[in-house]
């Protein structure tokens, strides 16, 4: 799916680089959101747990 991702971000337009890190980035944070999604005791919704995991990144990335 990264490939995929990587590849379409491409022909968008996106550099080799930028493409490959979008891709992979966004395919981590789904992967760390899923797992909360799964793990979760409470009835989460997954597309809110995404948002908070891209959130939780943005915020990372803020404070360095």
């Amino acid at each position: 799916m990264t490939a995929a991702v990587t590849d379409e971000l491409r022909r968008r337009g996106i550099g080799d680089a930028a493409a490959s890190l979008a891709a992979k980035t966004g395919s981590a944070v789904y992967r760390v959101a899923f797992q909360r999604w799964v793990n979760a005791a409470d009835d989460l919704d997954l597309r809110d747990t995404i948002s908070q995991s891209f959130a939780m990144l943005r915020a990372l990335i803020a404070a360095h």
